[in-house]
Formats: C-alpha cells, sequence, structure tokens
C-alpha cells in the first residue's frame, strides 16, 4: 500500500477536499526513463459561489501499475 508520503516524500495537503466539494478528479500517469512511473492526482473542488480551483493531492513516483492504481485509490477515497 502507498501511504501518503510516498517514495519520492510527497504528501497529502493539509487540507484535504471535503467530499463534497469535489466535482472531478486529474489522474497523471507517466512513464519515467528508469523504468517506474510518475502519478499525479489533482482534484477540482467548488469552493463556493462556484468558484473552481485545483487541489493537488499527491504526486508518487511507483514501481508498477498496481502501486499506481494504490496511489490513486488512496487519494480518492481520502478526499471523497
Amino acid at each position: 500500500m502507498i501511504s501518503p508520503t510516498a517514495t519520492n516524500g510527497a504528501s497529502l495537503p493539509a487540507f484535504p477536499a471535503q467530499p463534497a466539494s469535489v466535482e472531478f478528479f486529474a489522474i497523471q500517469l507517466s512513464p519515467i526513463a528508469d523504468g517506474r512511473f510518475f502519478v499525479g492526482i489533482e482534484a477540482t473542488i467548488c469552493e463556493g459561489e462556484g468558484e473552481l480551483s485545483q487541489m493537488e493531492l499527491g504526486n508518487h513516483r511507483v514501481a508498477t501499475l498496481d502501486d499506481a492504481i494504490e496511489a490513486i485509490r488512496h487519494a480518492v477515497t481520502n478526499a471523497h
């Protein structure tokens, strides 16, 4: 399981999104030259009066696609 501080030391934000405020999640998945994968996870949230903003939920460098899915699962579950 991937912890909130993944292999690169990235951590989840100090003020996680409230479940009702998350409009959608954006996932970035990219291969890295060393054979691992970069996973970036963001949430677009509605902060009131219809104003949308982007919040980074984490970025990780993982060894396998299974680790990438686990990092995504962890970020989405904790934010939702």
